[in-house]
């Protein structure tokens, strides 16, 4: 059931329901704090705010006084600001209903269900009020068990919510609570089931990928139970025994965790919590991880997850377990039941179809260190102990009757109950009313409040009652495992006959009766077989550890064999559209494309597809789309329909080389797309294309000086539009791999300026730009998970609030750091997939002064942005180590250590010298652990490592490496990073390195982990590369610890590790020339003491310099921009 405990009024309300008239921005403001307090649970803020708002609005700021009070649980604040309340608002219905809902807090049902029940029933209450009041009234009638009136209020409930999503969560409740009351017709229960379907009626379906019946399935499962809690004794066996050949398995969590859910984790292979996303953004999730079943697990309990199964994220979804009807969502294909539980007939009652397992349709799991099982305590005792643990609300007057029945015909039998409507005076007395009238006397009941361990308490029970027409379930199962046989009742329903399928499935179906007379002679009859009871409290454990109730192998069998079924069944019925749906499809996958919506934009090409169009330009443009997504499946498979083998033209050609490429056929791909660019009719834009598919060729080969080539022949076929652009930023960034004289270097930057002389730019002054504080803008495609965001931490956490405001430009797909730099700025904007001028349009009304691009020629930088100008004064820097080329950039942020003077001849912006590092390093994820201990001291030799990108490292370094190992000898080389995992490039690798006359049994070489600063664990000295130094894996290194060695050159972009060394008074590691570097190694190698302290000291060392200290580093940064923009206005 998904209950909520209302508490704050709605948003901007007043007293009398209404939104609020007053138009004063200032109490408008001080309302949107209270309300922004309140949704992020900060409770100190909004009674701050709410303070303030106490003078002006007494009543309202009272009343959100008790909601503070209510949502952070303080029932004695609560109860103080009602008190406030009823002497200034005494007959307003919200503060009567906060007086209920304060009682309900304290654990009274009775009066408030009195209270609301009269209140509801006065007419002119407001519809928000309403919804409040009929909810609270229908979660105090549940406890009490009166369920007819708890079905009546949660479904008035629903009809006055305000919001559809409220309405479909009481809805829900609605659908659940009637589960209490005797069923109707199965017609009706459908009817009744679908009506909550209807709330999600505009919802848009996912379109989903053209699947396989023969595949390896990845299951999803969806719950809030994956915990400990009683649905995961029935479900923990599909997270933890699939058949892991077959099946992969992902894991929704819907709730908090606990130790449980951690070690679920551990077992599955994909785990996501989605507690607090939204149904959209989780069925994204769920579409994106490639399920392709769903199973939920909850229903219409508390904290399903329905809402993210309207959106049909997976293309077959199956619910149940953990719900016992209908869920009434068109999108839910199936609904899991068993032998025992559902006829032919039922189905009627189902908008799913139902799923019927040859057994039981779960697999119980007891919760591990359960109490022996006692002797039946008759035997001691000399009369027979009835009883249920159930929820009460479950036990209606006719299973009251009927217990009564069975006390009168076993004369001197008790009946123990336990339950929670027993651990509060008021709902106690009320229980005791109704048993009294249904002719039990106290004498003969035991009652007791709920508890967690209370299975012990089996010891004093012969023999358990299930309630009707709402059986139990965990609890049967748990009295069936203590040895207490359960007497139940087959209902008329799939959830009404849960004990019969328990029941049946260990052999014990006598035990379950056809009618309320039959149940009472059962229980009346078993209570007379004294022997009986005997021989069940030593059988039953055993009877049920043999049974299908709890063999988990042959259960996993069952529905692994119906997933299959479901799935072969899915796949059988897809269909390829016809002509006007292909064209519809087309257009649809343009759009999706355009909107970046990758996957539904592949779906929609792969239903194209299967249509097999006559259409070559259409199929061309399939295969593109897939190549683009990086699916060389799907590209094949469009390129086999163009027949390019049979009938070979050049972008055929192109194409093919393209999946032979994502195929990881490098030299099949080169040869097609050489033999591409020798045809006629490939068009400049193509030949474009096949250049570049050439420079990805040999930069994965690690030839990067031919891979600036073929982007620079690219970028030259290619207009603006189209990746000139960015292929011209490739050809510049490849160009540093290798050494080349700095004046080929600046030409070669200034050839990108020139593409970029004709943009538009704005034009700014002084007047414009009023503001209290400078506005300085950072733009990165960097500002997620990547290691140019560890270098920006400063920027946005150390900057000085009162004299600078700033705001964040991001071109990527946000992630946890970006959300946490959107958090620390003044303003954040994404402007991924925004056009250039868009996002300079953009820049430029944010009144941005100085706006910093930390990005220069990487992947998916914003340059383009910048030649527009939308800032006055734009600087670069960070994240790129040379001249942009670009004549609106006017600085490039360098450092005394890392720009000797001169060095302004090879930039065409001014340079910004800080007299520290221009780097400020924050250490995330893995890299902020413990330092090891020094490596060398228990392996007994050094070992030197290198984990900057493998491209960096020229033939000469490796000759350097392999003289220190020479004059080693007994060191090693750990060389680990990402062009180890492709095979094909491996074995070039060891080529290299036994022809540089590395041993390879000396070379331990391995590919990306996620976590790579655990190999620092194992290395005692880093070496760095050149002309193209390390950036950030230099600071992970110095952080870990491990001393690093490098060569710096005369050039800025040579010098990056000789000013991190710099900085932290270690310039003695850097070297001027190849033999000094590699006698420093040697000789570091050699001082084992030296090491030692390096090793305990080098992150208190970068802690307390200015590569770290970014108090200190902004301060000399923000005396720079302050400089720069005086500088701005003299001119």
């Amino acid at each position: 059931m998904n209950e909520r405990l209302p508490g704050a009024p709605e948003k901007a309300e007043g007293k009398d329901g209404q939104r609020m008239n007053d138009r004063s921005e200032a109490l408008a403001s001080l309302r949107d704090t209270i309300y922004a307090a309140l949704d992020r649970r900060d409770f100190p803020a909004a009674r701050q705010a709410i303070m303030r708002l106490l003078p002006q609005r007494e009543a309202e700021a009272l009343g959100l006084w008790a909601s503070v009070g209510i949502e952070s649980g303080d029932a004695a604040e609560a109860e103080e600001a009602v008190k406030k309340l009823r002497r200034v608002a005494p007959g307003d219905p919200y503060t009567r209903f906060l007086a209920a809902r304060v009682k309900f807090m304290r654990g009274e049902t009775v009066a408030p269900a009195r209270e609301l029940a009269a209140l509801a029933r006065e007419k002119n209450i407001p519809l928000a009020y309403q919804e409040k009041i009929y909810n609270l009234l229908g979660q105090c009638c549940r406890f009490l068990g009166r369920s007819e009136e708890s079905v009546a209020a949660y479904l008035a409930a629903s009809r006055a919510a305000a919001e559809p999503r409220l309405a479909a969560l009481e809805y829900s409740d609605y659908l659940f609570n009637a589960h209490y009351l005797p069923p109707p017709s199965p017609a009706e229960r459908r009817r009744r089931a679908a009506g909550y379907g209807v709330f999600f009626k505009d919802v848009t379906p996912f379109l989903h990928r053209w699947r396989e019946p023969e595949k390896k399935l990845r299951i999803g499962y969806i719950s809030p139970d994956f915990r400990d809690h009683v649905v995961l004794r029935f479900c923990a066996a599909l997270l933890t025994s699939y058949d892991r050949a077959r099946f992969e398995v992902y894991a929704y969590m819907n709730a908090p965790e606990d130790e449980k859910s951690r070690a679920l984790a551990r077992e599955v292979d994909g785990w996501r919590n989605i507690f607090g996303a939204s149904p959209a953004d989780v069925a994204r999730q769920i579409y994106e991880d490639g399920v392709d079943i769903l199973v939920d697990l909850a229903g219409h309990t508390r904290g399903g997850a329905l809402p993210v199964l309207a959106y049909k994220p997976a293309p077959v979804q199956v619910s149940g377990i953990g719900y016992f009807a209908s869920t009434g969502l068109p999108t839910v294909d199936y609904f899991l039941g068993d032998v025992y539980l559902d006829d032919a007939a039922e189905q009627d009652a189902f908008t799913e179809k139902l799923l019927v397992l040859p057994h039981s349709h779960f697999c119980y799991a007891p919760r591990g260190q359960e109490p022996a099982v006692a002797s039946p305590p008759c035997e001691k005792n000399g009369y027979v102990t009835f009883g249920s643990f159930n929820n009460f609300t479950k036990v209606t007057d006719e299973v009251l009757a009927a217990w009564a029945e069975i006390l009168r015909q076993v004369p001197d039998s008790r009946l123990l109950l336990k339950a929670d409507v027993f651990g509060a005076a008021d709902s106690r007395a009320y229980a005791m009313e109704r048993i009294a009238r249904a002719g039990i006397v106290p004498e003969r009941l035991t009652l007791r409040s709920l508890s967690r361990e209370y299975l012990g308490e089996y010891a004093d029970m012969d023999i358990a009652f299930d309630p009707f027409p709402y059986p139990g379930g965990g609890t049967t199962c748990d009295a069936l495992y203590m040895g207490v046989p359960v007497v139940t009742l087959a209902g008329a329903d799939h959830g009404g006959r849960f004990g019969v399928s328990l029941l049946k499935n260990i052999g014990l179906g006598e035990l379950a009766a056809d009618s309320t007379m039959q149940y009472v002679e059962k229980a009346a009859g078993l209570a007379g077989d004294r022997a009986l009871l005997v021989a069940l409290r030593r059988e039953l454990r055993p009877l049920m550890e043999k049974s299908p109730l709890m063999d988990i192998p042959a259960y996993m069998k069952a529905i692994e064999s119906a997933y299959r079924q479901i799935w072969e069944n899915y796949c059988a019925h897809q269909t390829a559209p016809d002509y006007a749906a292909s064209r519809r499809l087309t257009a649809l996958s343009d759009a999706l494309a355009q909107a970046g919506d990758t996957t539904q934009a592949l779906a929609a090409a792969d239903h194209i597809l299967a249509a097999r169009p006559a259409n070559r330009p259409l199929v061309e443009k399939l295969a593109v789309r897939y190549l683009d997504a990086g699916e060389a499946a799907g590209a094949a498979a469009a390129v086999k329909q163009l027949k390019v083998t049979e009938k070979p033209y050049g972008f055929g050609l192109f194409l093919a080389a393209s999946v032979a490429f994502l195929s990881g056929e490098r030299e099949k791909a080169k040869s097609l797309a050489e033999e591409a660019l020798e045809r006629p009719d490939l068009e400049r834009w193509q030949r474009g294309a096949a250049h570049h598919l050439l420079a990805e060729i040999y930069k994965k080969a690690g030839d990067r000086a031919a891979a600036a080539e073929a982007y620079l022949a690219s970028s030259q076929n290619k207009e603006i539009e189209n990746g000139k652009l960015a292929d011209y930023s490739n050809y510049l960034l490849n160009l540093h791999f290798n050494e080349r004289p700095p004046e080929e270097l600046l030409t070669a930057a200034r050839g990108y300026g020139a593409l970029l002389t004709k943009e538009t730019t704005y034009s700014h002054s002084p007047e414009r730009r009023r503001h209290d504080r400078l506005r300085v803008g950072y733009i990165s495609p960097d500002l997620c998970r990547h290691v140019v965001a560890g270098f920006s931490q400063a920027l946005f956490h150390d900057y000085d609030r009162k004299r600078f405001a700033v705001y964040g430009y991001a071109n990527c797909t946000e992630d946890e750091v970006s959300r946490d730099f959107a958090r620390a700025a003044d303003s954040w904007r994404n402007i991924r997939g925004m056009d250039p001028k868009e996002a300079a349009r953009l820049v430029y009304e944010d009144e941005i002064d100085i706006l910093f691009d930390l990005a220069g020629h990487t992947g998916g930088n914003l340059l383009p942005v910048l030649a527009h100008r939308p800032a006055p004064v734009q600087i670069t820097g960070i994240g790129y180590f040379a001249t942009t080329g670009l004549s609106a950039v006017d600085y490039f942020l360098t450092d005394e250590a890392a720009a000797l003077p001169g060095e302004e001849a090879f930039f065409t912006e001014r340079l910004l010298r800080l007299s520290h590092s221009h780097l400020c390093y924050a250490a995330i994820d893995g890299a902020a652990r413990p330092v090891s201990p020094l490596p060398c001291r228990a392996a007994g030799y050094v070992t030197f490592g290198s984990l900057n990108q493998f491209d960096k490292v020229t033939d000469e370094m490796l000759d350097a490496w392999a003289e220190i190992l020479r004059q080693v000898p007994d060191a090693r080389l750990l060389l680990k990073g990402s062009a180890f995992d492709d095979e094909g490039r491996r074995g070039d690798i060891e080529k290299r390195l036994t022809a540089r006359g590395l041993p390879l049994a000396r070379v331990t070489r391995e590919g990306y982990t996620a976590d790579y600063y655990a190999a620092y664990d194992r290395i005692d000295i880093a070496l760095d590369s050149y002309p193209y130094p390390g950036g950030g894996t230099t600071c992970d290194a110095l952080y870990r610890g491990v001393p690093v060695v490098t060569r710096c050159g005369a050039h800025h972009h040579e010098r990056f590790g000789f000013s991190l060394l710099k900085n932290l008074g270690l310039e003695e590691l850097a070297a001027p020339t190849l033999e000094t570097y590699i006698a420093k190694a040697v000789a570091l190698a050699r001082d084992e003491e030296l090491l030692t302290a390096l090793r305990a000291g080098l992150r208190g060392r970068m802690q307390a310099s200015t590569v770290m200290d970014g108090a200190a580093y902004m301060r000399e940064l923000e005396a720079g921009y302050e400089r720069i923009w005086d500088e701005r206005w003299k001119k």
